[in-house]
């Protein structure tokens, strides 16, 4: 987890990506590229967010959080 609590009179960012309508099958592989699409939107709204704030982003460069 790398959850930041905001300190007092710092800047901050509120980012909203596009929505991410639930599959309509839950087969194994649905349901994993699903799960990435979810992590990539998250990664891209957290590096988008960091960015507007000035701050470097702290996830791997390939774009992975595990």
């Amino acid at each position: 987890d790398r959850f930041l609590l905001a300190v007092p009179f710092g800047r901050g960012a509120y980012v909203v990506g596009e929505p991410i309508p639930a599959p309509s099958t839950t087969d194994d592989t649905t349901i994993e590229t699903h799960r990435r699409r979810i992590e990539d939107a998250l990664i891209a709204v957290i590096r988008r967010a960091d960015g507007m704030v000035g701050r470097d982003t702290p996830l791997p460069d390939d774009g992975r959080s595990r």
